[in-house]
């Protein structure tokens, strides 16, 4: 995964956005924290101020607030509802031009 990042973006692109689709995931596998922390710390210093993460649910939302603390880019996410039929738009409008996501459910909360 960390390869793949670096190929992507061999070099920093300032003020972007990134999506994240976890909703079709559980909770963080404590083998993969540390690797998606790394992923994380890695966009960061390409670049990266917001993040748009697509979670099925609050525990998920909640690993994803604590490790975008430890990373520093807490401020920058938004957890929204993978329910939500919407999510993907207002995921997209967040992380391209920072719109913030109206009614996206209680894990919507930053």
């Amino acid at each position: 995964m960390l390869d793949d990042l670096r190929k992507a973006l061999p070099a920093a692109r300032p003020n972007f956005g990134s999506i994240l689709d976890m909703s079709a995931a559980g909770a963080v596998n404590p083998e993969l924290r540390d690797l998606f922390l790394h992923a994380l710390k890695f966009l960061i210093s390409r670049g990266m101020v917001r993040m748009a993460a697509g979670v099925p649910g609050g525990l998920l939302a909640s690993q994803l607030k604590r490790l975008c603390a430890e990373a520093g880019i807490a401020q920058g996410l938004r957890c929204l509802d993978a329910k939500d039929e919407g999510w993907k738009l207002a995921a997209e409008q967040w992380a391209v031009s920072g719109r913030e996501p109206e009614g996206n459910g209680p894990s919507s909360s930053h």
